[in-house]
């Protein structure tokens, strides 16, 4: 995933609005360091951080 301005969001793609919840929870998060959320139907679902890129550049 990526984390992109609500314009160029596309989950599709795999880019995420800084602005969605998930979004928001992921910035200052680094390297090796996870988030939980709950889902609307009550799964617990957890997303740990791979990598850090500077942008498409670092695409």
């Amino acid at each position: 995933m990526t984390l992109v301005y609500p314009e160029d969001a596309d989950i599709g793609q795999g880019r995420i609005s800084v602005l969605t919840p998930i979004g928001a929870a992921l910035i200052g998060v680094g390297v090796g360091e996870s988030i939980s959320w709950e889902t609307r139907n009550g799964e617990v679902k957890r997303l740990t951080v791979l990598q850090v890129g500077g942008g498409e550049a670092a695409a």
